[in-house]
């Protein structure tokens, strides 16, 4: 994709910014107790969740329209990060490895298609709410996943892959109704705004497009679990071997 004069000047500063705070933040909390270590993530949740509220509160005040239903993909940040920073035992180390695929799979797309994702909002990032918002919570998330490979956060089990898939098979399927029931784009399900992905829509229909694409999502962040379950598991047998 071509990148936009304002996006090649606001991208590269935003994600400069992200990775210097990351590291900067493992810098400083290096030697400190794991519930400090966890204070950028839980801040992060607490942002991500405000802000969505203070969107649908505004568009509530100012005229609700169906795209503002919180059922598009990034939706589920808001979902996914306070259940990984604000419960507790196994629910936590397995929703923490569900937000950090989620937000992995947006870091490994966005900057290939930024405009795809946050649309102009790079153009005027403070001149109204919604760009502001879009610009904001997306950095957000991307910062939540620059972390979390930082702070080497991300340790699966072999099962937490099919747990993504429940997961997401789930967001799917609510999101595949009100699509269709609504025609509102949500995740791009009625069509995309990806060339060879609309191709494929086109070429070969609906059903076969959402076959397709649904399997992408599941498989794809499965296999991240799956293969650095693996990949964990073969480096502990060399480190004991």
């Amino acid at each position: 994709m071509t990148y936009t004069r304002a996006e090649l000047f606001v991208l590269p500063i935003a994600l400069s910014a992200m990775v210097f705070f990351a590291l900067l933040l493992r810098f400083l909390t290096r030697k400190k107790p794991l519930w400090v270590q966890d204070l950028p993530f839980l801040c992060i949740a607490v942002a991500v969740l405000a802000l969505e509220l203070v969107k649908q509160g505004k568009n509530i005040v100012d005229g609700y329209d169906t795209w503002t239903i919180p059922l598009h993909y990034c939706s589920t940040f808001a979902v996914w990060f306070p259940l990984a920073e604000f419960t507790r035992g196994n629910v936590r180390k397995r929703m923490q490895n569900i937000a950090f695929v989620a937000s992995f799979c947006l870091l490994a797309l966005f900057y290939f298609n930024p405009r795809s994702i946050i649309g102009g909002a790079c153009e005027n990032v403070f001149g109204d709410f919604g760009a502001f918002h879009t610009f904001f919570y997306h950095h957000l998330a991307l910062l939540y996943c620059i972390l979390g490979i930082i702070f080497k956060r991300f340790r699966p089990d072999f099962h937490d892959g099919w747990l993504w898939i429940s997961c997401m098979s789930v967001y799917l399927s609510i999101a595949v109704i009100f699509a269709f029931g609504f025609q509102t784009n949500y995740f791009n399900i009625l069509q995309s705004n990806v060339p060879f992905m609309e191709f494929i829509r086109v070429t070969f229909g609906q059903i076969a497009y959402l076959l397709f694409f649904f399997s992408l999502v599941l498989l794809g962040g499965a296999s991240v679990f799956w293969i650095k379950a693996r990949f964990d598991k073969t480096d502990k047998r060399k480190t004991v071997a």
